[in-house]
């Protein structure tokens, strides 16, 4: 391999098109002018190489982060991401009403606005995951950086599992009450008593932003008819895996714990985003010209 031929591939993985060619090139074709030199040149131009991608990938973040904070990306991106959320958040959070309607109890202790915040907080951290599918498809539109995307998948699933986190008392709380008003034995699932339990599901709630947003950049890769067709095809790829998993592998899948079923869950999720992350893939490397895909960036002094 040529020297800094696979640094050079390291760097069109990190930096931008145009950082690499104004940055990171000029740096590589001097190390490769000099690799014949005494060996501390060459050490010393390695130190100078790494400083350089430090400054690139610094540059590049600080241009991802004004890319989705910009106008328009308020204006599309998150102005879509916050009216799905607040849909689904409404669709929810009446959803969880409904399972109390049974239960007169409710009606007769004055119990429904603490019925209201437990399927409200519930509702909320729930609908961050449409929310962040709508978000994902317009920044993925819009960004010619992955890195930026990333960035920002990882900053929503970790601001869920903080406000999960900082509402969990909250919710155990009216949660207990619901019980003790309904009855220990009818009131509510076990799982959403539990310290231990609900401590996990904040961090489940983060977590299952991840395989949603993964969704969002495969619906993101498709426009007309071929993404509306593609969101069965996805529930499709799901139930099938369910059923290879379940006939083939684990046998039963069926979980008691909620806590448990959320893991799984997410797995799966995971596992269906990656297939058609990788179908994406493999159909764009057929797809591409021949001799285009797996080149080395040029190198330029």
């Amino acid at each position: 391999m040529i020297p800094g031929e696979w640094l050079a591939r390291l760097g069109a993985r990190i930096a931008r098109k145009e950082t690499f060619e104004h940055m990171v090139s000029p740096a590589i074709a001097d190390m490769q002018f000099e690799s014949r030199l005494h060996r501390h040149v060459r050490w010393r131009h390695c130190l100078g190489l790494v400083v350089v991608l430090t400054r690139a990938f610094l540059h590049d973040l600080r241009l991802d982060v004004a890319t989705v904070v910009d106008s328009e990306a308020r204006r599309v991106a998150w102005k879509n991401a916050g009216l799905w959320f607040l849909a689904f958040a409404t669709l929810f959070t009446l959803a969880g009403l409904r399972d109390y309607r049974a239960h007169e109890a409710l009606k007769l202790d004055g119990l429904w606005p603490t019925a209201l915040t437990s399927a409200g907080l519930a509702a909320a951290i729930a609908a961050v995951q449409p929310g962040m599918i709508a978000a994902v498809v317009y920044l993925y539109r819009k960004s010619d950086s992955l890195r930026a995307v990333v960035m920002v998948i990882l900053t929503v699933a970790v601001l869920t599992s903080a406000f999960a986190m900082l509402v969990r008392p909250i919710r155990m709380s009216a949660n207990q009450q619901i019980h003790n008003a309904v009855s220990p034995r009818a009131g509510g699932h076990p799982d959403e008593l539990n310290p231990l339990a609900t401590w996990w599901q904040a961090i489940q709630s983060g977590v299952q932003v991840i395989p949603h947003a993964l969704l969002g950049i495969v619906l993101a890769r498709r426009r007309g008819w071929n993404l509306a067709f593609t969101i069965p095809q996805f529930f499709a790829t799901w139930i099938i895996l369910i059923a290879v998993l379940r006939d083939y592998l684990f046998g039963d899948l069926t979980v008691p714990a909620i806590t448990y079923q959320r893991w799984r869950e997410i797995a799966l999720n995971c596992l269906v985003a990656i297939i058609w992350l990788s179908y994406d893939g493999v159909k764009a490397r057929l797809s591409a010209p021949r001799g285009a895909a797996g080149t080395t960036p040029p190198i330029s002094r």
